[in-house]
């Protein structure tokens, strides 16, 4: 050390002892026989538990399991009955706790030790339990999970849990800064990708940073020095690694999906990208090379061969698919969706339900390739690294394997309020249910059941449905969580799916409205029937009844006049078709078409309020159009005098309050205000209602 030598003479120092409490603290490990603590439905629940300490007939241990809202499931206190523990070696002892028989789902176990009274310790595992004892499904090579931070040593329980969780694919980081996976561990590398393909599971390698030797080489931990260094410096190590594993590999992704901002930000990224397609060019033909590209950045230009789009959580759900259509706009690309969840401020419940639709909306949308999150965290104690899974597992599987195989076939129509999107898997219909409203209840759905129907939640709890009295109506209780129905009739809700008019608005103007009914046969065979259409109050339909005769695959489309009241309020109107049909069965079952009143180029919204005995309506009228409106609008209210106001050269783009004050008003329960607009030289109107509040 030089001038900064220590010579223990001119150390001196003073100690005084008041209290001394000497605790030996043992050295406690948990953990399970099933990979990634995941226990079928008939497995028996036990923990594992690994002391090690030079004395342990002192020590008594507390467990408690809590469920995924934090509520207390089981408490159990007892002294460690040692005699029963296997002796691995000197101070080395594994002992076997049970746990009760749990609901499926998934809990946190925690052994807390104490020894003489004392707390010495407390250990934390996390598990689930499955509702079913399904251990493997056939991999669908459209969903995948992200696992580009898991640690190598935590690669050898993907094999095993992959197929459980139902993922056809998985990202690994083949290239990182704690190494080349070439130089880490070779062998067992080739030994799991060899389990991963006798699963099904493909592997994209990601090249998420430059391993410490090629960093070296090029004189820093940046890409962009790739593109100062000879390529002699690091086309060694890359092109050893396709090559040797060529068969095996033959998806790859360039960066970490976290980082896809950088990449539309810093252009040497995209010309990192280039240099390292024109190398793959060079070994394989049509490389599939991705990069990472957030979804709030155009998409144009030069694309890379594979887009990893980054969805963050504040895209909603609903907006997934036009994501979806934009990229293909763009000949020759591949999209892979990399999908973002909500965070933990947004609660336990709203997590779920994103999730769910999130992977519902990019189905449905056409995605071929939905990358999600890994459900695992993992913890380390010495040498052990385990995969502890998150509840989001169970949700995950539930999806994955239920819509494994399967294919959108459109939404069907039901009742207001309620999203229903079908699928089909070789010809099994399966339905995904929630309320798009806060209205949770229980709602009739016009749905044409199998034989054996059954209700299925996120987390993989089967509810057998009792088959209903009338064919083609249901009660269910229908939520904001998403579920799923299964066993149901594909054909006839396909068929359900297919029906509509061309053009849903109706202008809200007095004359008749000339629209086109449309459905198909899905089926395999002709079918014959009728079709009676149902009004609301006051329409009229011309024709009403339809009769028809259709081949497998053929479509009908038939003109429909719809004419409705001066005074009918805008919004949404519910069109009812009945539908008789003869074929291989008889069925019977109805369909609600869903058109809109209103005007295209004006908006109106009306709010009512009481202010003492008078009462106030505020009318918000926008104009959505190109030019100026000439209006009259109006107010009234049951027992006053009707109001009426001007509204006269409104521009485009702008928005007028007008207001109406009634005076020494009777406030009737249950009573509305009707207000409205009314074109001054036209038949172009416009009816809206408030309630009082």
């Amino acid at each position: 050390m030089g001038a900064r030598t220590l010579f223990d003479q001119d150390i001196y120092g003073s100690a005084w002892f008041d209290d001394v409490n000497i605790s030996q603290v043992p050295e406690v490990l948990l953990s399970t026989n099933h990979p990634g603590n995941v226990f079928r439905r008939s497995d028996p629940l036990q923990l594992s538990v690994l002391v090690n300490d030079r004395f342990t007939d002192d020590l008594a241990a507390q467990l408690l399991i809590t469920d995924a809202g934090g509520g207390l499931v089981y408490k159990h206190s007892a002294a460690m009955d040692m005699a029963e523990a296997h002796d691995l070696g000197p101070g080395l002892k594994e002992l076997v706790v049970p746990m009760p028989d749990l609901a499926p789902g998934w809990y946190n176990a925690a052994l807390v030790m104490s020894s003489r009274g004392h707390f010495v310790g407390q250990q934390n595992i996390q598990l689930v339990r499955l509702a079913d004892d399904g251990t493997a499904y056939q991999p669908d090579p459209r969903f995948g999970v992200i696992a580009t931070d898991l640690p190598f040593e935590g690669w050898s329980q993907l094999p095993d849990l992959l197929p459980i969780l139902g993922a056809g694919r998985v990202k690994l980081a083949v290239w990182s800064a704690l190494g080349d996976i070439e130089q880490v561990d070779p062998a067992s590398f080739d030994n799991l990708l060899e389990r991963l393909q006798k699963n099904g599971t493909t592997l994209t390698s990601c090249l998420v940073a430059l391993p410490p030797d090629v960093a070296h080489n090029v004189g820093g931990p940046e890409w962009s020095r790739l593109l100062q260094s000879p390529p002699d410096s690091w086309r060694a190590e890359l092109a050893y690694l396709v090559a040797r594993h060529a068969n095996h590999l033959d998806r790859w992704q360039f960066g970490d999906d976290r980082d896809a901002a950088e990449f539309v930000q810093n252009p040497d990224m995209r010309k990192v990208y280039d240099l390292l397609y024109a190398e793959f060019a060079k070994m394989v033909v049509s490389p599939d090379l991705a990069m990472p590209w957030p979804a709030w950045y155009d998409m144009n230009g030069n694309l890379p061969a594979t887009v990893s789009l980054s969805v963050p959580p504040d895209v909603l759900p609903s907006q997934i698919p036009l994501y979806i259509q934009d990229i293909r706009g763009h000949e020759g690309h591949n999209l892979s969706l990399s999908l973002q969840l909500l965070d933990q401020r947004y609660g336990r419940q709203v997590q779920i339900r994103d999730l769910a639709q999130r992977v519902i909306y990019a189905l449905a949308g056409g995605a071929t390739r939905i990358d999600l999150p890994l459900p695992f965290t993992v913890s380390t104690a010495g040498n052990h690294v385990t995969p502890q899974p998150k509840e989001l597992f169970l949700i995950m599987r539930t999806l994955l394997t239920q819509l494994a195989g399967a294919t959108f076939h459109g939404k069907v129509p039901n009742s207001a309020n309620v999203d229903a999107f079908l699928f089909d898997r070789n010809g099994h219909g399966l339905l995904v249910i929630w309320s798009s409203a806060q209205d949770a209840g229980v709602k009739q759905l016009a749905l044409n059941l199998g034989e054996h129907p059954a209700r299925i939640d996120l987390w993989g709890n089967v509810t057998p449905l009792v088959l209903p009295e009338k064919s083609g109506a249901i009660s269910l209780d229908v939520g904001p969580m998403p579920f799923f129905l299964v066993d149901i009739d594909s054909t006839s809700a396909q068929m359900r799916s297919s029906v509509g008019v061309d053009k849903p608005l109706l202008e809200s103007t007095f004359h008749p409205h000339v629209r086109r009914i449309h459905f198909t046969n899905p089926g395999k065979s002709t079918i014959a029937g009728m079709v009676k259409l149902v009004a609301p109050r006051g329409w009229l339909l011309t024709p009403s009844v339809f009769s028809f005769t259709l081949d497998p695959g053929e479509v009908f489309d038939h003109e429909l006049t719809i004419e409705f009241p001066y005074n009918s309020y805008a919004g949404t109107k519910t069109i009812t078709a009945n539908f008789q049909i003869q074929s291989d069965h008889d069925t019977a079952f109805s369909v609600p078409i869903l058109v809109n009143l209103g005007l295209s180029d004006v908006g109106l919204r009306t709010l009512a309020l009481r202010d003492k005995g008078d009462l106030v309506v505020q009318q918000m009228i926008s104009n959505y159009g190109e030019k100026s409106i000439d209006y009259s609008a109006f107010a009234v209210y049951p027992g006053q005098p009707r109001q009426e106001r001007l509204v006269m050269q409104l521009g485009p783009g702008r928005t007028i309050i007008k207001l109406y004050r009634f005076t020494n008003v009777e406030f009737i329960p249950n009573a509305k205000v009707r207000s409205g607009l009314r074109e001054l030289e036209g038949t172009r109107i416009l009816n809206d209602e408030a309630t009082v509040q």
